[in-house]
């Protein structure tokens, strides 16, 4: 009897269990499908269009479902905003996001972080602390690894710091939603797809040096092992 009523509770404890676990895991359920998704779309500069398709393509954006979209504001080199630092393109943020906050978007500024492309810093030779340095000793402002605009700055710089933050600076003054850095890395290790070829080429390059080294080396240690290098 007693082993009869121990089985019982047990059932019992074990049925409690199984519903308490059912009811959380239906509650974590409806909590994590009630958050709404934000979708958002990446918009980079193009001049020439004017400010009504700009502004069709907006509505277009909130009606197919999109929350905010993020301004290309910032490559590398030239500013698309009243930049008093960076050289200016032309001030696309300023024409923009009037048209973003109409159409009932959110309007984030999309910046290249890392990668200075601009001939002002890059060739200037106190600033050459600035960028990367590869591990033959090369620096990134003259010798970018795969692609030309991969001149990577140096995040532990405090003078890069200062420069990054500065254009965040900037940008704040402007009524957007954020900020949000792209490249805010070193060069890749592995490549997008596009990219593969050129890198391929990249590797076959140094690894042409490397190997050219190599066999140089090999081949003294053949003179001086059969005697015609005293």
């Amino acid at each position: 009897m007693k082993k009869l009523n121990f089985l019982r509770l047990r059932l019992l404890a074990l049925s409690i269990f199984s519903v308490l676990v059912m009811f959380a895991c239906q509650s974590s359920k409806q909590e994590f499908t009630s958050k709404k998704t934000k979708n958002w779309v990446w918009v980079t500069p193009d001049l020439e269009k004017t400010d009504e398709v700009w502004r069709k393509e907006f509505y277009r954006l909130k009606q197919a479902g999109f929350d905010a979209v993020l301004l290309e504001i910032y490559a590398g080199n030239e500013a698309f905003f009243g930049s008093k630092r960076l050289p200016v393109k032309a001030p696309w943020l300023e024409r923009m996001l009037p048209l973003v906050k109409e159409a009932g978007l959110e309007c984030h500024a999309w910046m290249w972080t890392m990668p200075n492309n601009n001939p002002a810093n890059y060739e200037d030779p106190a600033k050459l602390d600035w960028y990367n340095v590869n591990r033959k000793g090369e620096s990134s402002s003259d010798k970018p690894a795969y692609v030309n605009y991969y001149r990577f700055m140096c995040p532990s710089s405090e003078e890069v710091q200062q420069f990054i933050l500065g254009t965040v600076k900037e940008l704040c003054a402007y009524d957007i939603d954020g900020v949000h850095f792209d490249y805010i890395r070193h060069p890749d290790v592995i490549l997008a797809k596009g990219l593969w070829i050129i890198m391929a080429l990249y590797r076959i390059k140094n690894t042409r040096s490397m190997i050219t080294a190599i066999v140089s080396v090999v081949e003294m240690v053949i003179r001086i092992n059969s005697g015609r290098i005293l």
